[in-house]
């Protein structure tokens, strides 16, 4: 009797250790498909802000129709066709607007502003003069080839005094410190959270997280292979994620909005992570397929002998 009873307690407590391995190792695929989509998020947060809305807002401001402005005069006099082409829909600006360094620069501008807001100190850091004038000395071929006209040095000379009487610098610091006075902690606070979210430190700590999570898996399953097909899912997932959510998004905002901006850059990003996904578990199956058919053979061979 005491026999039986010990082997049914040890079948119990072997029943409930594999029930507890089965959860630990949902709870950690859990954790690791978040943290992918995190670390996706993390690294990508910035471009979708320049480069999808940023960018179209630029474009769209620069688009508006010449003729809403409420001066009759005004508008008879530069709102002939000519004028419109060159104004309106300028395709010219859109492709200046898709150089690296124009990127680079709406960019490095973004942090320094809301660096701004944070912390007053920061605004010190501002030099939006000098590098319009930088940009403007480094990339004259590609302003020409932009404009289909030749910019002299006596043009560039002379944009450089036009920036240099806009006084630029001290109306950006000075917007921004008036804006600053009247913001709540609140919205601080979620800049802050931000800064914080797409910082290089933020990016490891997932890393090392990611990394952890996958060895835990891998010890919990007591193989060194079988994680790929849950590291394989957990791709799938954030990029399907990514898909449906950028979609979600665009169409919320346009629908609330009517304003249209641009989402190229989350599909692209979802597509390949929802491919590589695939393709790893493609390898997956593959390396399993292998390691049976090498069991199986491994088998026979010592049946045979």
């Amino acid at each position: 009797m005491m026999s039986i009873l010990n082997s049914i307690l040890f079948y119990a407590i072997i029943k409930l250790g594999d029930n507890m391995r089965k959860f630990l190792i949902g709870l950690l695929v859990f954790i690791l498909i978040n943290v992918i989509g995190l670390l996706i998020l993390s690294f990508t947060l910035k471009s979708i802000l320049v480069d999808g809305i940023v960018k179209e807002v630029i474009v769209n401001q620069i688009d508006l129709p010449i003729f809403e402005t409420s001066n009759y005069q005004y508008r008879y006099e530069i709102n002939n066709d000519e004028n419109i082409n060159k104004i309106t829909n300028d395709e010219r600006v859109k492709e200046l607007l898709k150089s690296d360094e124009v990127t680079e620069l709406i960019d490095k501008y973004m942090d320094k502003i809301i660096d701004g807001y944070i912390d007053e100190e920061k605004l010190n850091e501002i030099e939006l003069e000098k590098d319009m004038i930088n940009y403007l000395e480094n990339n004259k071929d590609k302003l020409e080839k932009i404009t289909g006209q030749e910019i002299t040095q006596e043009t560039i000379d002379q944009a450089k005094e036009e920036i240099k009487e806009m006084n630029i610098d001290d109306k950006v610091k000075e917007s921004i410190k008036n804006t600053r006075k009247t913001m709540p902690q609140e919205t601080i606070k979620v800049l802050k959270g931000y800064k914080l979210f797409i910082s290089l430190k933020f990016k490891l700590i997932l890393f090392l997280i990611m990394i952890i999570d996958i060895v835990l898996i891998a010890l919990l399953q007591k193989s060194i292979y079988k994680w790929i097909k849950l590291f394989a899912i957990s791709l799938t997932t954030n990029g399907i994620f990514t898909l449906i959510t950028g979609g979600a998004v665009y169409l919320i905002v346009y629908t609330v909005t009517r304003v249209s901006f641009n989402i190229k850059f989350v599909i692209i990003l979802g597509i390949i992570i929802t491919i590589l996904g695939i393709l790893i578990q493609v390898v997956y199956d593959i390396l399993t397929k292998n390691k049976n058919s090498e069991e199986v053979i491994n088998n026979e061979v010592s049946q045979i002998s």
